[in-house]
């Protein structure tokens, strides 16, 4: 469906190959990956600087969502994975 977004989570043993532009977040890691042509590439983690994407946790504050979502897009835009629209 157009303009929808599918993620992918779970293991990192058990991670497939992701489609081009798929984020793929690792539950036992906590890694988020996105599909690329040359295969699944790390963009985030959990231990990563400040700068890092940080996941809010259940029942954040809708500006702390806005800001990781905010964050994320940014992270993806510079790695070249998400192109200005």
């Amino acid at each position: 469906m157009p303009g929808s977004i599918r993620l992918y989570g779970g293991v990192r043993a058990s991670m497939p190959e992701l489609p081009e532009r798929m984020p793929g977040w690792c539950t036992d890691a906590r890694q988020l990956y996105m599909g690329t042509a040359a295969g699944n590439a790390l963009i985030a983690w959990e231990s990563r600087p400040a700068d890092a994407v940080a996941a809010p946790g259940p029942g954040a504050d809708p500006e702390a969502v806005r800001a990781a979502v905010i964050s994320l897009i940014a992270a993806l835009k510079q790695a070249g994975l998400m192109k200005e629209e």
